[in-house]
């Protein structure tokens, strides 16, 4: 953490970037940079089609008052995942990720 450089070498990578992928553009441009690599080694990027795409929702969300108010809550189906994260005050910021076309939680304020 001291915020110097240094080099890590792996045989294989498996990373999330975000969509603008900056991370990975950082890696292939210090790859591109280097004067030579063996046939094969260079860094290359395999981007997958997303078979499970979310949209969220935020809801705010105060657990009881006998459950514990400093740990993250979650809750898991098939079709939605429920996130529930402490705030000051007690409250808590909940996340709901459904499926975009999700009847039962498109009409949720």
């Amino acid at each position: 953490a001291s915020g110097g450089e240094y080099e890590l070498r792996a045989p294989f990578l498996v990373a999330s970037d975000g969509v603008r992928r900056t991370v990975a553009a950082a890696v292939e441009a210090a790859d591109r940079e280097r004067r030579w690599a063996l046939p094969g080694r260079r860094f290359k990027v395999t981007r997958f089609e997303d078979t499970s795409v979310r949209v969220y929702k935020t809801v705010p969300f105060r657990p009881p008052e006998d459950w514990r108010g400093d740990i993250n809550y979650s809750a898991r189906t098939a079709k939605a995942n429920f996130d529930a994260l402490p705030a000051p005050g007690g409250d808590y910021c909940g996340v709901l990720l459904i499926e975009p076309e999700d009847e039962l939680t498109q009409g949720l304020p």
